[in-house]
């Protein structure tokens, strides 16, 4: 109930602090919904709607958990590298308000939209013009290997989608799920060849760059030197798990002083 009652209290904090981050939040959730049809879209959007409740609630403790990084007076600093080259040094207060300045700003959200939609365009392009060629010199092997053989199998396909009549429609709803199957694959699999990236991460690597006056490109990464002269990236997952970890603790105890 504490754990309840905790997840509650982030939703309703990310929708006073932040209420346009919280509504296109929502933005997959209405897309699923205008997908579903009947009494599954009922079931699916109940569903939907608790995981992104549960992503709101992580989201508004990521910021809680940036907050209290920005209001530290430790003097922690970190090394900011840049193609593995040491360029400079922030401190753990401002990346976390570089952070907290990516996460919740809505330009960010809109500018990932758009990366996703324009990365899609690039897919649907790629697929049109190099699956009729992926399929031309799959003939051509076939016809090599054994030319007997696919020209029956062709003959069939073409046998049978001139038999009946939503013979030809079945056939292309099959090339089209295929071809879906296809898209997610390398969607997911290769974002960076269609241009998607991570607009969050682009952001304030932008920040730092600023911060840092930086005029050369690439992949920043940060770390700091630990005990025994290891060294340590930064790992914002573990951060957070650690976080939301002291965070149920202290919520523990005040409960049980409370009874």
């Amino acid at each position: 109930m504490p754990g309840f009652r905790l997840l509650c209290s982030d939703v309703v904090r990310l929708y006073r602090d932040h209420y346009w981050v919280a509504v296109i939040t929502w933005l997959p959730c209405v897309l699923l919904n205008s997908m579903q049809h009947g009494k599954q879209a009922i079931v699916v959007d109940i569903a939907f709607a608790a995981l992104t409740l549960l992503g709101q609630a992580l989201l508004s403790a990521y910021g809680s958990c940036l907050e209290q990084r920005m209001s530290k007076q430790d003097g922690s600093t970190w090394t900011v590298q840049v193609n593995g080259s040491d360029v400079g040094a922030i401190s753990d207060a401002e990346m976390a308000a570089f952070r907290r300045r990516a996460v919740f700003s809505v330009d960010t959200y809109l500018r990932q939209i758009a990366n996703i939609v324009m990365g899609g365009v690039r897919l649907l392009y790629w697929l049109a013009r190099y699956i009729p060629i992926f399929i031309f010199w799959c003939l051509i092997c076939g016809l090599i290997v054994d030319a007997s053989g696919t020209q029956a199998l062709l003959k069939d396909v073409v046998v049978a989608a001139m038999g009946e009549p939503g013979r030809v429609a079945a056939l292309t709803a099959d090339g089209l799920r295929i071809a879906a199957s296809i898209a997610l694959f390398l969607l997911f699999g290769f974002p960076w060849a269609f241009g998607i990236r991570n607009e969050f991460r682009a952001e304030w690597e932008r920040a730092i760059s600023e911060r840092l006056r930086l005029y050369r490109s690439g992949r920043v990464a940060l770390h700091r030197d630990a005990e025994g002269h290891t060294v340590v990236f930064a790992n914002e997952g573990r951060i957070l798990h650690e976080y939301l970890r002291d965070r149920r603790g202290v919520n523990r105890s005040t409960v049980g002083g409370t009874r």
